[in-house]
């Protein structure tokens, strides 16, 4: 699996993060256009990203999961055994073919940044927040040269139609595909945030296909925040779906957070999604977790927390892993993982974490102190997601990753 998941982000997100520098009283940016340029950076590293993950792991499509049944009440730390490397238990995201793969290519898909489904949404926390970023970069396209002196969006009512000069620089600049929208009109406003503690710009748009997206953004010498939330229909449910990444370029860390579930509480048969990534590149300590959960009266969860080292050579990652019905039981996996094969490190003890040893590996987390997702559960309701505060950015750490409440408006 060469460095999977944690190489993502360290040259995925941090380096390509990095350009430019705009309002909040910084220096303007080098670029007319702020967003674009910023994106000029994340489109030339997650080129790099495609390479990360061997070619039997890149997933050119996947499935939106079914059959979401099953809980029990009993929890055991046990060793992953033939689950997983062997046994197909695993739904395959890139399929709607009801394939099933073992958890170690699930995993593959869950750090591929180019993994989608076959509809062509992504599968993993990195394709999504790719994805939200060329929303971003779009909007800078079809706004081109109306920009402040900062290079962001002059404020006002805006009303774009999706020619097809647009839609090939949003192709080749922002590497997003929005030749569905050619010929729409897209309306949207830009104004300057009440507060801006944190962002700089608000974008409120109604997309093509229909729903309302705002994005807030600040590109500055200190710092880089970028925040997309979206409220839609699908299914004849109202959904919300949001993205928050905090890039800290004094001490080099990185906090982003992904969120998607249903607008309000959930009920029976409503589910939510949520993932979380920590990464600090000075001592390079990468964290992620992920939660998929499905409320109903047997409920259903899928978990895992990765920890490890993305830029030291030979390294190891901890996993922890949960899943309640594709497992068939409630049982905790953890494994230690050679993070160039993706196999159990040579020798590691299936059903223990790796050992924290200095310049190779940090010490795993276990799901069963994740007390974030216990919350989520019982206690979810997307009327909490469906904006951003403008005053407040994210600010967890490795010692309270799984414990911190997800941010809410």
């Amino acid at each position: 699996m060469k460095k999977m998941f944690l190489l993502l982000l360290s040259i995925g997100i941090t380096s390509c993060l990095g350009q430019g520098g705009g309002g909040g009283g910084s220096t303007p940016p080098t670029s007319s256009n702020a967003l674009v340029e910023t994106y000029a950076g994340v489109s030339a590293q997650t080129k790099k990203i495609g390479g990360l993950a061997p070619t039997s792991l890149t997933i050119a499509n996947s499935q939106v999961e079914k059959g979401w049944r099953m809980s029990k009440s009993t929890s055991a730390l046990v060793a992953f055994g033939n689950d997983w490397d062997v046994n197909q238990t695993l739904p395959d995201d890139s399929t709607e073919a009801n394939d099933q793969i073992t958890a170690k290519e699930w995993m593959g898909q869950q750090i591929n940044e180019k993994a989608v489904r076959e509809n062509g949404s992504d599968i993993s926390v990195f394709g999504r927040m790719n994805s939200t970023l060329g929303v971003f970069c779009a909007i800078g396209v079809i706004l081109g040269t109306d920009v402040d002196a900062n290079g962001y969006p002059s404020d006002g009512s805006k009303s774009v139609t999706f020619a097809a000069s647009h839609i090939t620089t949003i192709k080749s600049e922002c590497n997003f595909d929005a030749s569905s929208a050619s010929g729409m009109t897209m309306n949207f406003t830009v104004s300057t945030p009440t507060n801006t503690t944190v962002f700089d710009k608000k974008v409120v748009l109604n997309p093509p296909g229909g729903g309302i997206q705002t994005v807030y953004f600040r590109n500055s010498t200190s710092e880089i925040n970028v925040t997309s939330v979206e409220t839609y229909t699908k299914e004849s449910k109202n959904w919300v779906s949001r993205t928050v990444v905090d890039y800290d370029k004094s001490t080099k860390i990185i906090r982003a957070e992904y969120i998607s579930g249903q607008a309000g509480t959930l009920a029976n048969g409503d589910r939510v999604q949520v993932s979380r990534i920590l990464y600090d590149e000075p001592n390079d300590e990468g964290y992620l977790m992920y939660m998929a959960y499905e409320k109903d009266t047997t409920d259903y969860s899928r978990e895992y927390v990765l920890t490890g080292k993305p830029q030291t050579a030979s390294s190891e990652f901890a996993l922890s892993f949960y899943d309640d019905q594709a497992l068939n039981d409630t049982d905790e996996r953890q494994l230690c993982v050679n993070s160039d094969t993706g196999d159990m490190a040579s020798g590691a003890t299936d059903g223990v974490f790796c050992s924290a040893v200095s310049g190779k590996s940090i010490a795993g987390i276990s799901i069963s102190s994740a007390s974030v997702f216990t919350s989520l559960k019982s206690g979810y309701d997307g009327a909490n997601y469906n904006t951003i505060s403008e005053t407040t950015a994210l600010s967890f750490t490795a010692a309270n990753f799984v414990t911190t409440a997800f941010s809410t408006n």
